[in-house]
């Protein structure tokens, strides 16, 4: 028996009537299952022993199931990794496919080097950057990442008009190259005048640029997207999919041949680079962008307790424009979630520390400014260290929450989660002008949402929840609302 790729059928199935679909409909699912049972069976002593790890059945079931194209939706903690690794190793060893004829792309550097550390096979491991550099294959000048600044500087200097910001005109810029846009749809009137600014400023920059055979990441991707010699394989393998944009799609889309395997990986509940130009609408629809896409997913957590997993995944389903998941985990704590209430910035810190009593603590932020206004002389912060001198053993790290995404500790604290402009949910608003190049989510602090997400489920046991008690953040009385026996709470003066 052979499996049956359900999604190709139905096209094939189109003309058929009703009764007669929904016979062959489940005739194929019957097949489908038997072989996927068998599959398990031979494959278990395989699976069984993944650089140590055995992988669950979702995992082995998503790897082993012969759909041509597949997204894999991977909740917190659940393997996600270790199923990407997994699942080249069986490529390579049990269906004999040429390393050469698989790539796999990540997102940075680190995840790269990290999964080169754990494959162990000579396949084509890049960032989207490296990627596209690859496929122009000549030496190309890489402009220096301050030059638009300098140029928006210059022009924003001869107008002197303090109704410009150079900040959000670059956002602007990188924003229309991230996402394709040509053409400003249902320009406003009192608009009009910023984007001539701006249309004026990008046009220097693309002349300058040209001028001395120079190109941006943007024009990385782009230019590498037309290109029409270069390599194909057989397997392409992304990790992170959540966070990608128009042209990373469009660049991954021209490499597709008609035997083409596309496999990505992601959490659509953790994107948290809309900012940086990533559209979180190509995950949830990429069946529809790219047929022949079947959705699984993986639901068992290694990280977080049952308790927190329920309470986090109610929380970010409030936004129902994601994929419903329920994750489940076998570990169990009473109350893992701790809300703490304090009116003393300058001691609160110490004291949650000191309460904790663990050798690893990670400490979180919304921004990299959110842990000045909780040190006092008893600490001293280095990049990304805290050294707390009353107890110089404890291994505390302190990240921003974007930095963290991936990362797991012990224990966790989370700053600054108050009803503040720069608090969690921050709440700058994006510019008006923006609208032009990005699309606007429609649920109340969505990605927020979604980063507040991702600082609960970084803790292997407790999350302690820094809270102004004369400003608590709308997330806080949001879960006290929904979940007040299941929480812990702290009062400190």
């Amino acid at each position: 028996m052979k499996y049956i790729n359900l999604k190709k059928e139905e096209q094939l199935l189109e003309n058929k009537n009703s009764i007669t679909k929904l016979y062959l409909k489940r005739k194929i699912k019957n097949n489908n299952i038997i072989v996927i049972s068998n599959l398990l069976k031979e494959t278990k002593v395989f699976f069984d022993n993944i650089n140590g790890i055995s992988l669950d059945l979702n995992q082995r079931k998503a790897i082993i199931t012969e759909e041509q194209n597949k997204l894999i939706v991977a909740g917190a903690g659940s393997g996600k990794t270790l199923t990407i690794v997994a699942y080249i190793k069986y490529l390579i060893e049990i269906k004999k496919v040429n390393p050469e004829m698989i790539l796999c792309i990540s997102f940075t550097n680190e995840t790269i080097n990290n999964l080169k550390d754990k494959i162990k096979y000579n396949i084509d491991i890049y960032t989207f950057h490296k990627l596209a550099l690859t496929i122009l294959n000549k030496e190309n000048n890489i402009i220096d990442e301050n030059y638009l600044d300098f140029i928006i500087n210059e022009i924003l200097y001869f107008l002197n008009d303090k109704t410009y910001e150079s900040k959000l005109i670059k956002r602007f810029i990188n924003l229309k190259q991230s996402n394709n846009v040509i053409n400003y749809q249902h320009i406003q009137k009192k608009d009009k005048n910023y984007l001539k600014v701006i249309d004026l400023i990008y046009k220097i920059y693309i002349s300058e640029k040209r001028s001395q055979l120079l190109i941006d990441f943007a024009d990385m991707i782009n230019l590498a997207t037309k290109e029409q010699k270069h390599k194909f394989y057989d397997y392409i393998i992304i990790d992170e999919f959540q966070d990608t944009s128009l042209n990373r799609l469009n660049l991954i889309k021209s490499l597709l041949q008609k035997n083409t395997h596309l496999i990505v990986v992601g959490d659509d509940f953790q994107s948290i680079y809309r900012f940086n130009g990533c559209d979180l609408n190509i995950f949830l629809n990429l069946p529809k962008l790219i047929r022949y896409t079947k959705i699984f997913k993986i639901t068992n957590t290694y990280r977080n307790a049952q308790e927190l997993t329920e309470i986090a995944g109610k929380f970010i389903m409030q936004n129902k424009n994601q994929i419903k998941k329920q994750l489940i985990a076998n570990k169990h704590l009473n109350k893992p979630i701790k809300i703490c209430y304090y009116y003393n910035q300058k001691t609160i810190l110490e004291k949650i520390i000191n309460l904790i009593n663990s050798s690893q603590i990670l400490i979180l932020g919304r921004n990299n400014f959110d842990i000045d206004k909780y040190l006092n002389s008893n600490f001293i912060y280095k990049p990304d260290k805290l050294v707390y001198l009353r107890n110089q053993d404890i291994n505390i790290k302190y990240l921003t929450i974007h930095r963290s995404k991936g990362l797991e500790s012990n224990n966790v604290i989370v700053l600054n989660v108050n009803n503040d402009i720069y608090g969690l949910p921050n709440k700058l608003k994006d510019e008006n002008i923006l609208k032009y190049v990005t699309k606007k989510e429609r649920f109340p602090y969505a990605e927020e949402r979604r980063l507040f997400y991702v600082a609960l489920t970084r803790t292997k046991n407790n999350v302690y929840l820094l809270v102004n008690k004369s400003k608590p953040s709308i997330f806080i009385k949001e879960l006290i609302k929904k979940f007040k026996k299941k929480i812990e709470i702290h009062q400190f003066s």
